[in-house]
């Protein structure tokens, strides 16, 4: 997901621990994404404390916005896919008239809805 999914899921009070859970990474890829978006956005998200970080003026200004990052990124990703899962092309079938009538046109039909 990235650094904007860092902070959107970082709240109030949040360990960095609890957000590695969160995001199935570890603590110390958690903070390294932090300090980088912080980088880049050249601002302090979070106070850090012994029992967590807390958001700054400047972090609570930006988290809705991070927060719709996040999820536009989770659509794209829902959206590829669903697009490496389709299956399309041209299938050319040769089989005697009864048959295809009997069976390979109904199954066709049945493929062309789904």
């Amino acid at each position: 997901m990235g650094r904007s999914a860092n902070f959107s899921c970082r709240r109030a009070g949040c360990s960095a621990l609890a957000a590695a859970h969160e995001l199935d990474v570890n603590q110390s890829t958690v903070s390294r994404r932090i300090q980088a978006l912080e980088h880049a956005l050249d601002l302090t998200l979070f106070d850090r404390q012994n029992r967590g970080h807390t958001l700054t003026e400047h972090g609570k200004a930006l988290l809705a916005s991070g927060q719709q990052v996040a999820r536009a990124t989770a659509d794209v990703q829902s959206a590829a896919e669903r697009l490496r899962r389709a299956v399309f092309g041209v299938v050319r079938v040769t089989a005697p008239e009864a048959i295809a009538k009997s069976f390979i046109i109904p199954i066709t039909a049945c493929l062309l809805v789904t």
